[in-house]
């Protein structure tokens, strides 16, 4: 369960906030596409997807994103593998990769339909709705977790875990 001192802290540096209010993190040159038919990411990125990662839309996108969705798709793509790696075209590649797409899928959950039956009710199978795919260079993503770090010790947040215990 979270302090109330920490859930504030966090509500002050996040929520109601765009990646543009967010300078230091803006200014790495993301892309962003939201509602992304589903495909198979073990595939790699089509490349009618990789083209419109590379517009300029795709780039304003990313600075009016929330900014709590942007660390909702760094942090599904990270914690769930849903990582594409591409070549400085932003195109899936069995090479060295140059720019990384985090993938973050957006999910429906029927409700279960419980009977009066003994037992447990059947367990929710979500089915994924869409695909949000957030892009950054490689170059740009070591900067980033560079200032993030700086970021979390400025807004007070550098002790996440430690304050969540007290």
């Amino acid at each position: 369960m979270l302090s109330r001192r920490l859930a504030e802290k966090i509500e002050t540096t996040v929520l109601g906030k765009r990646l543009s209010d967010h300078p230091i993190f803006a200014d790495l040159q993301w892309s962003f596409l939201q509602s992304v038919p589903p495909f198979n990411i073990a595939h790699g990125l089509p490349n009618e997807i990789a083209d419109s990662l590379n517009t300029e839309a795709a780039k304003r996108s990313a600075l009016d994103l929330q900014f709590k969705t942007f660390l909702s798709c760094l942090r599904n793509g990270l914690s769930h593998g849903g990582i594409l790696y591409l070549n400085d075209r932003g195109r899936t590649t069995g090479g060295e990769a140059r720019m990384f797409c985090f993938v973050s899928a957006r999910q429906d959950r029927d409700r279960p339909h419980c009977d009066k039956r003994e037992g447990r009710c059947p367990i929710v199978v979500a089915r994924t709705r869409d695909l949000r795919l957030l892009r950054i260079s490689e170059i740009m993503f070591r900067e980033f977790l560079s200032k993030w770090v700086h970021w979390l010790k400025e807004a007070g947040l550098e002790n996440l875990a430690a304050e969540n215990l007290t």
